[in-house]
């Protein structure tokens, strides 16, 4: 299990692997204060990359290209 520290989620951010709920294949369970994620790997694997994406812009303090303010 992976815990990573969250300052404005309320608690700890847990990372594991688990038995997904069809309970015939394992999957990723992402945990919040309040929140138990199962997931399958590859939508694991796409919230990943999209943390680092975001990741990256905020430290280039760049807007998400979404927010169209026009």
């Amino acid at each position: 299990m992976s815990v990573v520290d969250a300052r404005f989620s309320g608690g700890h951010l847990t990372v594991d692997t688990h038995e997904l709920p069809s309970g015939d294949l394992l999957g990723v369970r992402f945990s919040t204060p309040g929140l138990d994620l199962p997931l399958f790997p590859d939508e694991a694997r796409t919230l990943a990359v999209k943390l680092i994406e975001a990741a990256a812009q905020a430290e280039r303090n760049e807007p998400n290209d979404w927010t169209d303010d026009e």
